[in-house]
Protein backbone atom coordinates (compact mmCIF):
# COMPACT_ATOMS: atom_id res chain seq x y z
CA UNK A 1 0.00 0.00 0.00
CA UNK A 2 1.51 3.43 -1.05
CA UNK A 3 1.52 6.05 1.95
CA UNK A 4 0.40 9.67 0.58
CA UNK A 5 1.09 11.17 3.81
CA UNK A 6 4.38 13.57 4.24
CA UNK A 7 6.60 12.29 6.34
CA UNK A 8 8.39 15.76 7.05
CA UNK A 9 5.12 16.87 8.39
CA UNK A 10 3.20 13.80 10.12
CA UNK A 11 -0.81 14.19 9.98
CA UNK A 12 -2.09 14.39 13.53
CA UNK A 13 -5.73 12.29 14.81
CA UNK A 14 -7.31 13.00 17.37
CA UNK A 15 -10.12 10.89 18.61
CA UNK A 16 -12.53 11.81 21.20
CA UNK A 17 -14.74 8.77 23.42
CA UNK A 18 -18.23 9.17 24.80
CA UNK A 19 -20.33 7.01 26.22
CA UNK A 20 -23.10 7.51 23.69
CA UNK A 21 -26.04 8.94 25.94
CA UNK A 22 -27.86 11.37 24.61
CA UNK A 23 -25.40 11.29 21.24
CA UNK A 24 -28.23 12.29 18.96
CA UNK A 25 -29.42 15.90 20.58
CA UNK A 26 -27.61 18.85 18.76
CA UNK A 27 -26.76 20.27 22.39
CA UNK A 28 -25.50 16.99 23.49
CA UNK A 29 -23.08 17.00 20.03
CA UNK A 30 -21.82 20.22 20.38
CA UNK A 31 -20.79 20.02 24.01
CA UNK A 32 -18.72 17.25 22.75
CA UNK A 33 -17.18 19.19 19.93
CA UNK A 34 -16.43 21.72 22.70
CA UNK A 35 -14.90 19.21 24.93
CA UNK A 36 -12.63 17.58 21.99
CA UNK A 37 -11.82 21.10 20.96
CA UNK A 38 -10.27 21.80 24.58
CA UNK A 39 -8.58 18.54 24.95
CA UNK A 40 -6.38 19.19 21.49
CA UNK A 41 -2.84 19.17 22.46
CA UNK A 42 -2.30 22.02 19.82
CA UNK A 43 -3.75 25.70 20.51
CA UNK A 44 -6.00 26.91 18.47
CA UNK A 45 -8.44 29.59 18.51
CA UNK A 46 -11.13 30.77 15.92
CA UNK A 47 -12.45 34.03 14.65
CA UNK A 48 -15.09 34.76 11.93
CA UNK A 49 -14.56 36.79 9.01
CA UNK A 50 -14.23 39.90 9.98
CA UNK A 51 -11.50 39.00 12.73
CA UNK A 52 -13.79 38.86 15.39
CA UNK A 53 -12.79 36.14 18.23
CA UNK A 54 -15.13 33.47 18.55
CA UNK A 55 -13.13 31.06 20.86
CA UNK A 56 -9.93 28.99 21.35
CA UNK A 57 -8.92 25.88 23.66
CA UNK A 58 -7.48 25.19 26.47
CA UNK A 59 -4.01 24.89 24.96
CA UNK A 60 -4.43 28.09 22.92
CA UNK A 61 -5.23 29.96 25.82
CA UNK A 62 -2.02 28.42 28.16
CA UNK A 63 0.17 29.01 24.95
CA UNK A 64 -1.14 32.80 24.10
CA UNK A 65 -1.78 34.30 27.25
CA UNK A 66 0.45 34.85 30.97
CA UNK A 67 -1.77 32.82 33.68
CA UNK A 68 -4.23 35.00 35.06
CA UNK A 69 -4.60 37.20 31.72
CA UNK A 70 -8.43 37.62 30.41
CA UNK A 71 -9.76 35.26 28.09
CA UNK A 72 -10.52 37.19 24.64
CA UNK A 73 -14.62 37.66 24.80
CA UNK A 74 -16.62 36.49 21.75
CA UNK A 75 -16.56 39.25 19.14
CA UNK A 76 -13.25 40.85 20.55
CA UNK A 77 -11.18 42.28 17.61
CA UNK A 78 -7.84 40.36 16.71
CA UNK A 79 -5.83 43.40 15.95
CA UNK A 80 -6.76 44.85 19.80
CA UNK A 81 -6.29 41.06 20.83
CA UNK A 82 -2.49 40.95 19.75
CA UNK A 83 -2.09 45.16 20.65
CA UNK A 84 -3.14 44.14 24.35
CA UNK A 85 -0.85 41.09 25.00
CA UNK A 86 2.18 42.79 23.21
CA UNK A 87 1.70 45.84 24.86
CA UNK A 88 1.46 43.73 28.51
CA UNK A 89 5.03 42.57 27.38
CA UNK A 90 3.75 38.60 26.58
CA UNK A 91 6.07 38.50 23.34
CA UNK A 92 9.45 40.26 22.36
CA UNK A 93 8.68 42.59 19.69
CA UNK A 94 11.14 42.66 16.88
CA UNK A 95 13.44 45.82 17.29
CA UNK A 96 11.49 48.76 16.21
CA UNK A 97 8.43 47.87 16.00
CA UNK A 98 5.75 48.86 18.34
CA UNK A 99 2.95 46.89 19.97
CA UNK A 100 0.11 48.44 17.27
CA UNK A 101 2.20 47.67 14.45
CA UNK A 102 3.16 44.36 15.44
CA UNK A 103 -0.46 43.58 15.70
CA UNK A 104 -1.38 45.08 12.55
CA UNK A 105 1.31 42.65 10.96
CA UNK A 106 -0.25 39.34 12.66
CA UNK A 107 -3.19 40.46 11.53
CA UNK A 108 -2.26 40.82 7.93
CA UNK A 109 -0.41 37.56 8.31
CA UNK A 110 -3.88 35.87 9.55
CA UNK A 111 -5.34 37.50 6.66
CA UNK A 112 -2.95 36.32 4.07
CA UNK A 113 -2.96 32.91 5.05
CA UNK A 114 0.81 32.91 5.10
CA UNK A 115 2.22 29.65 5.67
CA UNK A 116 3.80 30.09 9.36
CA UNK A 117 5.17 32.76 11.81
CA UNK A 118 6.67 32.70 14.54
CA UNK A 119 6.18 34.64 17.86
CA UNK A 120 8.71 35.06 20.57
CA UNK A 121 7.43 35.01 23.94
CA UNK A 122 9.09 37.37 26.42
CA UNK A 123 10.05 33.88 28.64
CA UNK A 124 12.23 33.12 25.47
CA UNK A 125 10.03 30.01 24.03
CA UNK A 126 8.84 30.38 20.38
CA UNK A 127 5.62 29.50 19.38
CA UNK A 128 4.66 28.98 15.52
CA UNK A 129 1.46 29.93 14.05
CA UNK A 130 -0.15 29.12 10.96
CA UNK A 131 -3.69 30.42 9.91
CA UNK A 132 -6.39 28.89 7.97
CA UNK A 133 -9.49 29.62 6.41
CA UNK A 134 -12.33 28.13 6.95
CA UNK A 135 -15.61 26.50 4.65
CA UNK A 136 -17.58 29.37 6.43
CA UNK A 137 -15.06 32.53 5.89
CA UNK A 138 -13.31 32.28 9.38
CA UNK A 139 -9.74 31.67 10.16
Amino acid sequence: MEDHLDQEDPAQLYFALTDGAGAADGEHILAMLHDTFDVMEDGVALFDSDLRFVMCNRRYRELAFHPGYPVPKRGDCAKKIGHDVFKAGFYDLPDGVDPEDFAQQVTEFIRSYIPELELVRADGRVLRGAAKKTALGGY
